[in-house]
């Protein structure tokens, strides 16, 4: 039986993170920023066909999983009807 996808939904928090480190990286280098909008992308896809794969975050009832070759970190929720990502943090940021 084919598993149902749950939708993932970017928190406004990181929709915000995330529309600023492409911004960021795009003020230096526009092609750069479009790389790692590809490889964001096909995160947030890998996470929603596969909401298991995080490992356990540092934070209570949330899964992490790196962006490749990116400095960035998804940080979600699995939610009864959808994935909450609730972060999308640089690396070298402090959290939680």
């Amino acid at each position: 039986m084919p598993r149902t996808r749950k939708p993932l939904e970017l928190s406004p928090c990181a929709a915000r993170e995330y529309h600023a480190e492409l911004e960021y990286i795009a003020a230096a280098d526009p092609h750069a920023a479009g790389l790692v909008f590809s490889r964001v992308e096909r995160t947030l896809d890998l996470i929603e066909r596969n909401p298991e794969i995080g490992t356990p975050g540092r934070l209570p009832g949330t899964r992490e999983w790196p962006v490749a070759r990116t400095s960035l970190t998804v940080i979600y929720r699995l939610r009864p009807t959808k994935i909450q990502v609730a972060r999308i943090l640089h690396q070298r940021r402090k959290f939680p």
